[in-house]
């Protein structure tokens, strides 16, 4: 089937626009990055370079720890809608699964806000742990928000993420064959077990490559870290915003050159994952048993 006239048609007619997509884009990048290297020497000498490698590792640090704290919690909140179905008769769609799909709906922007308004020291916790005691004032609260830890940012990452990786993830547990569960029961597998065991490896596809797009988003996004952060550190893109509104060429130049990177590292770590992606095919794991 694969190597079908139909299939091959399919691909010939595919070939121009995807040769004029890739051209553009290649000769884009391409322009971009010679020409903000041209003014790089130039603008090497009027600029501190620890600012931009201490804005990289920050940006880096904020994007990891987002992605690990939303797998996480996907994985704890699927362990949940997995219980949940395993107890029913019926076994369908968790109902309570929408409720905790819901973050998803607010626009990134909104939810940084009502972070902000939550967890700042003027915010509604705040307010509440001055009012129970927990804090002699609210001026006692911790800060969560606008600290230069990103703890604001990562929570509104984790909080608007971790339902969209749950998204991807719920599918695999309602297609499972539950015939496999009641037998694993009968020879007393308990339900920890079986999660760890069976679900967890049949979305570890699933898991690396949601990993990779919640990876890339966090790590180029850009309205969360400029409400929500602080003016040192900056994120990649809250520096390069300000390169391009500063009305400097020189830094403009540079802010080209910082998101050309960019692109060709997520590009690059995109075909890294994908072809992780590949080996971890049933496949690709029998013939590495076989071997």
């Amino acid at each position: 089937m694969n190597g079908s006239p139909y299939n091959k048609k399919i691909i010939l007619s595919l070939v121009p626009a995807l040769t004029l997509v890739i051209g553009l884009v290649g000769y884009s990048i391409g322009s971009t990055l010679t020409q903000a290297y041209q003014s790089f020497e130039s603008i090497g000498a009027s600029v501190d370079a620890s600012i931009y490698i201490t804005s990289f590792f920050y940006t880096l640090r904020i994007a990891v720890l987002a992605t690990l704290s939303a797998l996480a919690l996907a994985l704890f909140l699927l362990y949940l809608v997995f219980t949940v179905m395993a107890a029913s008769t019926s076994r369908r769609k968790v109902k309570q699964a929408d409720f905790l799909l819901a973050p998803m709906f607010f626009p990134y922007f909104s939810a940084a806000y009502m972070i902000y308004l939550t967890f700042s020291q003027t915010g509604l916790l705040s307010r509440v742990t001055a009012n129970l005691g927990l804090t002699q004032a609210i001026q006692d609260f911790p800060i969560l928000v606008n600290d230069p830890f990103g703890w604001g940012i990562l929570i509104t990452y984790v909080w608007k993420t971790a339902p969209f990786m749950l998204l991807l993830f719920i599918p695999t547990v309602l297609q499972h064959d539950w015939k496999n569960y009641e037998m694993a029961r009968v020879f007393g597998c308990k339900r920890p077990t079986y999660f760890l065991q069976v679900i967890l490896p049949s979305i570890g596809k699933t898991a690396l490559f949601v990993s990779l797009i919640v990876f890339t988003f966090t790590f180029t996004s850009f309205e969360v870290p400029y409400l929500l952060g602080v003016t040192y550190p900056k994120t990649l893109s809250v520096l390069t915003y300000e390169f391009y509104v500063g009305g400097n060429d020189m830094e403009r130049a540079l802010a080209f050159l910082i998101n050309g990177l960019v692109l060709l590292g997520t590009s690059g770590l995109g075909i890294y994952v994908f072809g992780q992606m590949e080996g971890l095919s049933p496949g690709k794991r029998q013939e590495r048993r076989r071997s």
